[in-house]
């Protein structure tokens, strides 16, 4: 690889694969993102706040370490808005060990496939793609995404998709959840049957349309565990220890990664905590072994992203 890695190796590690990092240098990239930040800034006295107080890279990316060791998660995969690859690159130099990888957010409507050889020169194992914000310009299965997934392939970059709610950032009316089911066409595409896929959040709503596509494409599917999961409250599953025990036996522990859409706050202690907590129960009740449990928390994530 072109950048800073570290021996893949398979043991008790644990690794955030589902980790925003952004710091005061990251607010053009923000403005580039979303056109009306500004005036929402200006309209949100709490976002105000939160903005002028941002650190800067190096204070966040020391941070970020204090909290990983408060926390014991190993490494974190840096995830950048849509233009800021900077910053993320940034930290990565500051802390190789630490934040091993990169996943820049990448937007069809303002970046064109070839940035992410950039991305790639800069660190990046996977491309992150949320095509629930971008309106109606078009969806997830649009012939015009086919450029960047052959790219991503070819580069040997994972594409990791937020499908399902959207509840962070500002506003927009031209939001709408998107379905899973809209990687059909590059599932079933002839050119694209070596890539794989990460669902984030396990499909936030959408874990039953992933057990349906996984009943014939599981070997190019995997979900991430990140995030408070509040999904839950509006779906058929009773918590998220059922969640992971459904996903266990649809998908095997193999195909999930761990991960805590940390964000505003540094890391989210409160998601880390729970799903150990998830699985050391599983453990114990014998649904998964101790094996699968590191194979969730950091092995899947360091075969998929970092071998050769």
């Amino acid at each position: 690889m072109s950048f800073e890695t570290q021996e893949i190796s398979c043991g008790k590690c644990t690794v955030d694969v589902h980790h925003h990092f952004f710091a005061k240098e990251s607010l053009p990239a923000f403005k580039r993102m979303i056109p009306n930040a500004e005036k929402a800034v200006k309209n949100n006295p709490e976002m105000h706040a939160f903005i002028d107080a941002m650190p800067t890279i190096e204070e966040r990316a020391k941070l970020t370490v204090s909290e990983m060791n408060k926390s014991n998660v190993d490494e974190v995969l840096l995830m950048s808005f849509t233009g800021d690859i900077e910053t993320v690159y940034t930290a990565h130099k500051m802390y190789p060990t630490k934040f091993t990888g990169l996943i820049p957010f990448i937007d069809p409507r303002i970046d064109s496939p070839e940035v992410l050889e950039e991305y790639k020169e800069k660190g990046a194992v996977a491309i992150k793609f949320y095509p629930g914000s971008w309106g109606a310009a078009f969806d997830f299965n649009d012939e015009r995404v086919f450029p960047y997934l052959k790219k991503c392939l070819e580069l040997e970059l994972t594409p990791m998709i937020h499908f399902g709610v959207m509840k962070g950032g500002f506003g927009n009316l031209d939001q709408w959840p998107a379905n899973p089911l809209e990687l059909r066409p590059w599932l079933q595409h002839p050119d694209l049957q070596e890539q794989k896929y990460i669902i984030a959040h396990f499909g936030a709503g959408y874990l039953r349309e992933i057990f349906l596509m996984a009943y014939s494409h599981l070997e190019q599917l995997l979900v991430d565990t990140s995030g408070s999961n509040d999904w839950i409250n509006w779906s058929p599953f009773n918590n998220l220890t059922q969640v992971f025990e459904k996903t266990i036996i649809a998908l095997t522990p193999q195909h999930i990664l761990f991960g805590t859409d940390s964000g505003r706050l540094t890391m989210r202690h409160d998601v880390t905590l729970r799903q150990k907590g998830i699985l050391e129960d599983l453990v114990t009740r014998k649904i998964i072994t101790d094996e699968d449990r590191w194979d969730i928390l950091g092995n899947n994530t360091k075969r998929l992203l970092f071998s050769d």
